[in-house]
């Protein structure tokens, strides 16, 4: 009798493969008020709602009244850096190639293949691909990116004998591949096969901005890009944004960290640039308060949570914030990062009176959620105050502190 063989039919290993790959991963929608739902595979994000099932009940949430879409990913991807990419005006770094352009506009392909046209005015630079270079003048194209010239493009160029070399100049457009500057009071075409990078100056251009009133998000990436614009779709395998800029991408879900949804509505507190600080020193000694940061530069966290914007403050200090407009609630989370010793009070107090109860703080590494009514507030106060143990060491953590409408 033949023996029947163990090894998988083909047909039934691109099926088990193809469900692996189409498989969507859960999402954990968190609303502007209110505690986090995580929605359960088919979910979709379309014509400005949340929608899905989570534990068999349905969900829908308008885009204005959500906050954190998260994705709940086994593992992010591997992070890789492309040797082409252009940042915009307003921060956002993006791969892709230019492959064309003219008087108002590049063209670049983007890692997903396809060509978006980019009004050159909204770039702060770009970078054509990775070549044996110079390194100091390779280095002096990363700061210029930081701190752009006033009134001066910078062209980094390939001479004939392959060194790269940096102009100043002053680029009036693009035709096809070339690149049309005055160079040393001449105009004159570069070819993108000489191109290395580009650097506009300040005056070149400006950021784009959001329209007033704009529901718009920030896509947030797991190499720690950020994307500005509208979200148009998200499904179970790419999020669809059009950018400021006016031009639409499609990134990879499994990419992306979080997306946050933005509007006048939402206010985060570490965007206030006048705070009020009183510090009591602590057994001899004032500890500075650290804006939307840890100790070290590393990221605000309690546990595994991790926080984009809040504070980093020891006890005894009071922050008091005056608001710009009415907003109904204060909302965040609170907690200090698991030590060995360590405890704290936390309160709020609204146009000087104490609202709710004071919150006892512990270095347990587990953030408490953050919710107190502050209608018609003026100004608010947080104060995180000394335990009887007095402890100096203590380091508590105001996560995504922020003020909300009704």
């Amino acid at each position: 009798m033949r023996r029947r063989s163990k090894a998988p039919l083909p047909s039934l290993v691109a099926l088990v493969l193809t469900a692996a790959v189409d498989a969507q991963a859960p999402l954990r929608v968190t609303p502007v008020r209110g505690s986090a739902t995580v929605l359960d595979a088919g979910w979709e994000v379309a014509e400005g709602r949340v929608r899905g099932t989570s534990g068999g009940a349905r969900f829908s949430l308008s885009l204005r009244r959500a906050w954190l879409l998260e994705p709940v990913m086994a593992a992010p991807p591997k992070s890789s850096v492309a040797a082409g990419w252009f940042m915009l005006r307003g921060g956002s770094r993006i791969e892709g190639r230019p492959v064309g352009g003219d008087a108002k506009v590049v063209h670049f392909r983007l890692a997903s293949n396809h060509v978006v046209k980019v009004p050159w005015a909204h770039l702060a630079g770009f970078r054509l691909r990775a070549r044996p270079s110079n390194p100091a003048v390779e280095q002096g194209f990363e700061g210029l990116l930081v701190t752009p010239p006033v009134d001066q493009d910078q062209l980094f160029v390939l001479d004939a004998k392959k060194r790269l070399r940096r102009f100043p100049c002053r680029v009036e457009g693009f035709e096809g591949e070339f690149v049309r500057a005055v160079l040393a009071g001449e105009s004159r075409l570069v070819s993108f096969a000489r191109l290395h990078a580009i650097v506009f100056a300040e005056t070149s251009g400006l950021a784009a901005q959001p329209a007033p009133g704009l529901v718009w998000s920030e896509v947030q990436l797991h190499d720690g890009r950020l994307l500005r614009g509208t979200l148009e779709t998200v499904d179970r395998r790419v999020v669809t944004l059009r950018m400021f800029e006016k031009f639409s991408m499609r990134v990879p879900l499994r990419s992306v960290r979080t997306i946050e949804i933005r509007s006048k509505g939402l206010l985060y507190l570490s965007t206030i640039q006048s705070v009020k600080e009183s510090r009591v020193p602590s057994l001899g000694r004032s500890w500075p308060v650290l804006r939307d940061r840890g100790l070290g530069d590393q990221p605000l966290s309690i546990g595994k949570r991790v926080y984009r914007r809040g504070f980093l403050v020891v006890p005894q200090v009071a922050l008091e914030f005056t608001l710009p407009r009415a907003y109904a609630l204060l909302v965040g989370e609170v907690g200090m990062p698991r030590a060995r010793i360590g405890s704290a009070t936390l309160r709020v107090v609204v146009d000087g009176k104490l609202v709710g109860e004071p919150i006892a703080l512990v270095a347990n590494g587990k953030p408490i959620p953050l919710s107190v009514p502050i209608a018609g507030a003026k100004r608010i106060a947080v104060e995180v105050l000394c335990t009887d143990d007095l402890d100096a060491g203590g380091r508590v953590v105001l996560g995504d502190l922020r003020v909300v409408v009704d």
